[in-house]
Formats: C-alpha cells, structure tokens, sequence
C-alpha cells in the first residue's frame, strides 16, 4: 500500500462507523416510509472506493477493504474490553454512553457484566459490507473501458447499492422476524423507504464523483 495512501483505510473506516452509530436514528421520510441515518452516510464509502481504485489500483482497493473490514472489527474488540471494565464515577456518563452505542447488550459471568455488541447485525452489516463494494468496483472496473467513466459509476453503485440492501436488511432483521416483533409487512415498508435512499443517494454521489474525478485522475 503506498505511503502516500495509509489514511484511505481510516477514512474509510470511519465512515463505516458513522453509519454504524447513526443506524438507531430514523428520518421520517413519508407515512410508513422511515429510514435510519446512518444510510446516508453509507454510500460515501461506495465514492471512497471508486475514487481509490482511479487514483491507485485494484490491488490497493482489495486491501483498503480488508484493512477496514479488520479495523472494525478490532474496534468492536476494544469497545467490549473497555466498556466491560468499570470506569470510575466522573466518567460514568461517557462510559454507559459508550455502551449504548457500542455494546447494548450484556450477559453475566461470575457476577461479572460483560458488554457486547448485537453480534448477529454486526457480521451480517461487514460480511455484506465487503461483498458489496467488492462487486460494485469490479462491475466498475469491467465497464468503464467499454462507456463513460460517468455511467460505469451509476450503473455500479446502483447495483453494489441495491445488492447491499437486497442483502442486510433482511438477513439483520431475521431475529426480529422470528420473534415476530417486525412484520413481513413493516420489513417490506424498509426496504421500499431504503431503495428509495439508494436511488436518490447514489445519483448524488454521482454529482459529487464527477466532481472529485477530475481532481484524482489529474
């Protein structure tokens, strides 16, 4: 990985974060119709992507992916230890903040709580993370030699985009499903409020792609 490149990674793995922190807060978009924020942040990771691969190449994008899919999940690791540990009185507030965000659920050994996070939404949100944009910039990399740089973009973060929701929406509310505390119908109603997202976000990246695009290539 070039030098000149180490903070792609981070970038992008704050992004990841930000859409994980923001995932609790709905927008209401219509009746019926919510989406959580953390879905807008979401699609400048697809931008992120595309605008390493024209600036480097695509063996530098497959280890941005890792490197971020790696850097996540040592997070989440750190976040159980530290939120496990008790802190002391004066940071109590910051620390049960933390928990909140970061490890809402808890069991108990030996008297002991131990935080953690919702570990089924938290592999299916990575696992279908990485597929995602994997597909997305090799869908990119295959058109953009045979049509516009423009449309290869549009066409690739519709398909990584919509892949991605086809995928964790579902799979994340599997639990909630079974317990039958989210009908097959509200599910429907997030997807419809999600694609809609994606429709409009992407288009936006669009914009904001062909913007950076001269600025990278140049």
């Amino acid at each position: 990985m070039k030098k000149q490149g180490i903070y792609y990674p981070i970038v992008l793995f704050m992004l990841l974060l930000l859409t994980i922190m923001f995932t609790e807060k709905n927008i209401y978009l219509a009746p019926n119709l919510n989406v959580n924020a953390g879905l807008i942040i979401y699609p400048f990771t697809f931008l992120l992507v595309v605008l390493m691969y024209k600036k480097y190449n695509m063996k530098y994008v497959r280890k941005t992916l890792y490197s971020s899919f790696i850097l996540l999940f040592c997070f989440y690791l750190l976040m159980i230890i530290l939120n496990t540990i008790d802190g002391i009185t004066s940071s109590q507030i910051i620390t049960n903040s933390l928990r909140n965000i970061f490890t809402p659920n808890s069991l108990t050994i030996n008297n002991k709580f131990i935080y953690y996070p919702n570990i089924a939404v938290l592999l299916t949100f990575t696992v279908v993370y990485f597929i995602s944009h994997f597909i997305f910039i090799t869908v990119y990399e295959a058109i953009e030699g045979t049509t516009n740089h423009l449309i290869a973009f549009i066409l690739s973060i519709m398909i990584g985009f919509t892949l991605d929701q086809i995928l964790f929406t579902p799979l994340s509310n599997i639990p909630r499903i079974i317990d039958n505390t989210l009908s097959y119908k509200s599910l429907i109603e997030i997807m419809t409020a999600n694609f809609i997202v994606v429709i409009f976000s992407s288009v936006l990246m669009l914009f904001i792609y062909a913007i950076a695009h001269k600025k990278v290539t140049s």
